[in-house]
């Protein structure tokens, strides 16, 4: 391959896809992909600094290769490579035309080089965080219209297809200085480093994101809204960020405080979102790179530090040590209401009388020091432990705590998860009145039973039991002294079956409608179910099921009316056989459809 004759010259931080553009321009093509195509190479490899492509291109353009390698945006697994610092892709404007307006005069201006191949592309243009010229002090500034695939990167074609909209678009420049944030990514990108530790110790590209995001948190609140923000916007977000996150730790943990004592007036939960807004929703959800977790540890470290966080919080991710309570929280950990708790913290002089104005989730207290308190002020169990020392069965612990023969001492919300906690003297006091009306076993009594066996011998519910017990109303109680607790008691079946036992209904069940109509248990339901039989539905007195019924006065008048053909020939004193055949020659049909009920029966009224 011979080299080109129509060649130029690599300018100093231009990159090799400008250059590659401006050679495509000088020798006829208009796109540098085709141009690199006629050439036998691809011009993406230039774009992502392959090595073959950029030794190809400069050898056609009779350069140094080393010259294109030092100014290669060079493409990685994760991202791209410049001067050595790591960028993402987002981060990277290539897109869209975009320059400074005096740079890109200038260069217009000269006249030893061809019209199309003047302008060429600085590679600091596309590094989204740099928004102004330190070479003229003016704002960089964008053409609206992003190019077609085939344009992007092709420098000096997105020139010509833009140059109507340049004029437009360099209008918007404004002039000012680099920024002391812009400054530091220019050091980084020619290697001056160690000044701002913590930020070295970053990627390019997550220090210099950090650093806009948090300013932005600064200049425009938790609720800044970054994604309508213009480049101007985050130029001011930079260099306010900047003047926090330069400060390394120090300077960022002194942030994170202020925005910590303007949240203590509020009254929501201590949440990342309500503290640092849309800093720690870019974190923690915009984003699960780790180039980010310097940042986020910091974060969480400063939280647990300086916060009532611990065992069911999250700051990214699940935080397992607690240093400071509040009262809320210590609220919920003990199971001590928080108006008690704070009551008595007053009273004890562990908090002053001026926190009157803080919300309960506002006010710090050491996390050891706390659990000492409550340890001391508080002789409380868990559900699970009244449960044991009440000795008394899960369905009938929870009996005794629905109904209040119980009261739990504090009642944490559901939504929490916290349990039930119960004082040791209410279940004693509970105890003693359980057995005040109950006598000593001293013999055998085999008829007697513990609740629980009652409740299912007697056919009734256990708050019966206790109702009547508790009021002195049952004469065999006893306590055995081998057993404790709810456990302990022991009644007697027979005598609650008396007390408990339910209004008779004053029906028939089924089985003695049977009997006395002198059928099968089918027929009787068919006659009920085709309704020639009135029936209903009552409750059982004995053991309380609700169960089909038919009124004696309603099955009398069904006897009045109609008989079967067994009772009939029974009345007749003969054979059944020898009554049907006489019905039959008499013509006589029976009331009901035989087949359907499952047996004959006639009409009365018919039979006379």
């Amino acid at each position: 391959m011979t080299q080109l004759t129509i060649r130029t010259r690599l300018h100093s931080g231009e990159t090799p896809a400008s250059f590659c553009s401006r050679l495509a321009a000088m020798n006829g093509r208009l796109k540098a992909r085709h141009f690199c195509a006629d050439l036998g190479f691809n011009f993406q490899d230039v774009v992502d600094g392959r090595d073959a492509a950029l030794s190809r291109l400069a050898y056609l353009a009779d350069i140094d290769v080393s010259s294109l390698r030092d100014s290669a945006i060079l493409k990685t697994a994760d991202g791209y490579q410049v001067d050595g610092q790591r960028m993402t892709r987002n981060l990277m404007i290539r897109n869209r035309l975009r320059f400074c307006p005096e740079c890109l005069a200038e260069d217009m201006r000269r006249q030893d080089e061809h019209p199309l191949a003047r302008a060429w592309g600085r590679r600091k243009w596309l590094i989204s965080f740099i928004r102004t010229c330190d070479v003229h002090n003016v704002s960089l500034v964008e053409c609206s219209v992003q190019q077609e695939p085939s344009m992007i990167h092709d420098f000096a074609a997105m020139v010509q297809a833009d140059r109507r909209e340049i004029p437009d678009a360099a209008q918007h420049s404004v002039a000012r200085e680099p920024s002391a944030f812009e400054r530091y990514l220019h050091d980084r990108m020619t290697g001056r480093v160690g000044a701002f530790p913590f930020l070295d110790a970053l990627p390019f590209y997550a220090a210099a994101r950090f650093t806009e995001l948090l300013g932005a948190v600064v200049t425009r609140g938790l609720k800044a809204p970054i994604r309508s923000f213009s480049g101007d916007d985050w130029w001011e977000a930079g260099a306010a960020g900047f003047v926090v996150t330069s400060g390394g730790e120090d300077g960022i943990r002194s942030w994170l405080s202020k925005m910590q004592a303007a949240f203590k007036g509020k009254t929501g939960d201590a949440g990342g979102r309500a503290l640092y807004g849309r800093l720690y929703e870019a974190l923690a959800h915009d984003s699960d790179d780790s180039a980010y977790d310097p940042v986020r540890k910091l974060i969480r470290a400063h939280a647990i530090d300086t916060l009532p966080l611990g065992p069911g919080d999250e700051l990214f991710g699940p935080i397992t040590d607690r240093r400071w309570h509040s009262v809320q929280s210590a609220s919920k950990e003990f199971g001590v209401h928080p108006k008690r708790l704070r009551k008595l913290l007053i009273e004890a002089d562990v908090l002053s009388k001026d926190t009157a104005t803080l919300a309960n989730a506002r006010i710090m207290l050491d996390a050891e020091e706390i659990a000492e308190f409550v340890a001391e002020i508080k002789d409380t169990v868990s559900a699970k432990e009244a449960q044991e020392l009440v000795n008394a069965p899960r369905v009938h612990w929870g009996i005794l705590v629905d109904r209040g023969y119980l009261a739990p001492h504090v009642k944490a919300g559901a939504k929490h998860g916290l349990q039930f906690r119960f004082r040791r003297e209410d279940i004693s006091v509970f105890l003693d009145r359980l057995l005040a009306n109950t006598k000593l076993l001293t013999g055998q009594e085999p008829e007697l039973c513990s609740i629980p066996q009652a409740v299912r011998k007697a056919n009734c519910k256990a708050v019966e039991i206790l109702d009547l017990l508790l009021a002195g109303k049952l004469e065999r109680a006893f306590r055995d002294p081998d057993k404790r607790g709810y456990m302990t008691v022991l009644v007697d079946p027979t005598e609650l079956r008396e007390k408990t036992m339910l209004k008779d209904h004053g029906g028939l069940s089924l089985r003695e409608v049977e009997h006395r109509l002198g059928t099968k248990t089918q027929v009787v339901k068919a006659l009920i179910e085709h309704g020639h039989l009135p029936a209903r539905t009552a409750v059982n007195p004995i053991n309380r099921c609700p169960q089909t019924i038919v009124m004696p006065e309603d099955l009398a008048r069904f006897q009045r009316s109609y008989v079967s053909l067994m009772n009939l020939a029974k009345e007749r004193g003969e054979h059944f056989a020898s009554t049907k055949k006489e019905l039959e020659n008499r013509g006589v049909e029976t009331a009901f459809a035989a087949d359907v009920i499952g047996a004959r029966f006639y009409t009365r009224a018919e039979l006379q």
